[in-house]
């Protein structure tokens, strides 16, 4: 059990601070609680709940196979321990946090091959033809087809973690290392917290890409939030958690927080909203899965037949990706605390393989050629994050002046808006100040590079002055 680690990274959503962050790492576990069988599921949420109410924490995943555990109605596929999701329910149970250790070099300590779909075009509008066709026969409402992607994968998985961060930040993270694979979690849609006796859901349905320029982008934004289609998709997921949280909350507290708010995240633009409730005396946490798992945003409405359907229609089980991934921690006044993403933006890592799932939701008003879009740009974060690069500006310094330095730097600007990086202009130019105090003399290359999270690297060397006659040769070979 030495090698199982442990690390979280959640929004605060009780504090008026969004920016404010739980930030625990985990390791040498004093017990794993697994379940290979739907059976062992409950017992694993049983364990976990105890070791809350003793003063510890837990940090796992359910995966989505689990769900017949709570409802035998919900099937699916059979689950592969062994493939692209692990076993059923996975939880490590710590007795306090420890340090979080930061990889020094996270471009350089591991190495993603090409994506690869197990779904492919033709397949795909296929499928969506399919559930279009059995939504006019009234089957149901909306499905969530998903598709795999997977990858051939080395190195650091922790560094890969760490990428995946930079490229979906903000989110609920979560990398859990069980000694046989890594999950890595990048998740943005909460699924439910538990804390003083309160549930929250926050589902997200309706999406869209983020624009190549600003007043794109606030029009893509604009757009998505006055369309029927993604409004009405929102809506009926905000119905089916109402319906989901009402088993188990006291009457008349189940609450509409929050309807059709707009999230920006790097590569889309993400319609969400809020539900709240009180839950009944003497239910607990596995009581709150058994109404709410899987989240409805995941499996389409009504919930059971859309589940029969992504049964049929996927090439694989879903593993921890679309199940829940989160942390209990330690009781307060004898109630169980705990919060879990949905495991969406989440790659599974074992045997030299990375795996990762991307989908949308399915509905009469959905076109097969805008659903594979959305598959696209929803597997930005992974591709992305897989191919670590920085923005690089080179810039001439002569005798402490630089060249056109207010172009330099609106250009740098205008690719990291488009890219999401973190820009601080103010921070860059002292930087090239103390730069050009340095090199007050001769001529200079300056070399400036931004990395996603806004750190800048600058670098001068001597500027050889151009021949009159330069000499070049063509290449053999592109």
């Amino acid at each position: 059990m030495n090698a199982i680690r442990c690390e979280i990274d959640f929004p605060l959503l009780a504090t008026l601070t969004p920016s404010e962050r739980l930030r625990h790492a985990f390791a040498r576990p004093r017990a794993v609680h697994i379940a290979h069988e739907i059976a062992e599921v409950e017992v694993v949420l049983q364990a976990v709940s105890r070791a809350s109410l003793a003063g510890r924490w837990c940090v796992g995943f359910v995966a989505h196979e689990a769900a017949p555990a709570f409802d035998a109605a919900l099937e699916t596929q059979a689950p592969d321990a062994r493939g692209a999701g692990g076993p059923l329910a996975w939880f490590a149970e710590f007795d306090a946090p420890v340090a979080v250790a930061t990889p020094s070099n996270m471009a350089s300590s591991f190495e993603v091959g090409e994506w690869q779909s197990d779904t492919g075009h033709a397949a795909f509008f296929d499928k969506v033809e399919s559930i279009r066709a059995d939504i006019r026969e009234g089957r149901f409402y909306q499905v969530n087809l998903t598709t795999r992607l997977a990858a051939d994968f080395s190195g650091d998985a922790r560094a890969f973690h760490a990428a995946l961060q930079a490229a979906q930040p903000n989110g609920y993270h979560a990398f859990i290392d069980t000694g046989d694979a890594q999950l890595l979690s990048v998740s943005p849609e909460l699924f439910f917290t538990l804390q003083d006796g309160k549930v929250t859901t926050q589902p997200m349905k309706g999406t869209a890409p983020r624009g190549d320029t600003p007043g794109a982008d606030e029009r893509i934004a604009w757009e998505l939030t006055h369309s029927d289609k993604e409004r009405a998709e929102n809506l009926m997921i905000v119905d089916l958690l109402r319906n989901d949280l009402s088993r188990i909350a006291q009457p008349n507290t189940v609450e509409v927080a929050s309807l059709f708010a707009l999230q920006p995240l790097p590569s889309v633009w993400q319609m969400t909203s809020t539900i709240n409730a009180r839950l009944r005396d003497g239910l607990g946490l596995a009581d709150v899965f058994r109404a709410l798992f899987p989240c409805g945003s995941v499996t389409g409405a009504p919930k059971v037949e859309a589940m029969r359907a992504i049964r049929d229609l996927e090439m694989a089980p879903r593993g921890a990706y679309c199940g829940a991934i989160g942390y209990v921690a330690p009781a307060v006044n004898g109630q169980v605390r705990a919060c879990f993403n949905v495991g969406i933006r989440s790659v599974w890592v074992s045997q030299g393989r990375a795996t990762c799932g991307v989908g949308g939701g399915i509905t009469w008003d959905s076109t097969a050629e805008g659903e594979w879009a959305e598959v696209i740009y929803k597997s930005r974060f992974a591709r992305r994050a897989s191919k670590p690069f920085q923005l690089l500006e080179t810039i001439r310094l002569e005798e402490g002046s630089f060249a056109l330095l207010e172009r330099h730097l609106a250009r740098l600007e205008n690719s990291a808006r488009h890219f999401r990086f973190a820009f601080d202009r103010t921070k860059i130019r002292a930087m090239l100040a103390s730069i050009a105090s340095e090199h007050a003399e001769g001529i200079w290359r300056v070399r400036l590079l931004l990395s996603t999270n806004g750190n800048v690297a600058i670098e001068a060397f001597p500027l050889e002055e151009t021949p009159t006659t330069p000499q070049f040769r063509l290449a053999d070979e592109p």
